[in-house]
């Protein structure tokens, strides 16, 4: 398999997971999703913009021709719109946080 391929499928496999999550939390019921799903949401996004933007590094020839501006404006699209479900997968993440249901912090040691 070659590295591409390996990126495709990486790509393919959070894109699917990324389904699965707003399946379960659509619309604005991600808002009321368990902190940790939406700390995995999250890390999911800030991979496939890693990912999109290695692409499209990648795909960027020194002369690009209509087909490769179309390809690029596409990749640009996904980069956008991964972006924007960040910000508001991290939004939700803040809120979970300011409505008590963020990171559970143990008690230091030794207790209280």
């Amino acid at each position: 398999m070659t590295g591409t391929q390996r990126v495709q499928r990486r790509q393919a496999r959070l894109l699917a997971q990324t389904s699965v999550f707003w399946s379960r939390w659509p619309g604005d019921r991600f808002w009321a999703a368990p902190y940790g799903e939406l700390v995995a949401q999250a890390e999911r996004y800030e991979q496939l913009i890693g990912i999109l933007g290695q692409r499209k590094t990648l795909a960027t020839p020194r002369f690009p021709s209509k087909q490769d501006r179309l390809f690029l404006d596409y990749l640009d699209g996904q980069l956008d719109d991964s972006r924007r479900h960040l910000a508001a997968v991290r939004s939700a993440m803040h809120h979970a946080i300011a409505q008590g249901r963020g990171p559970q912090q143990t008690p230091p040691f030794g207790g209280g």
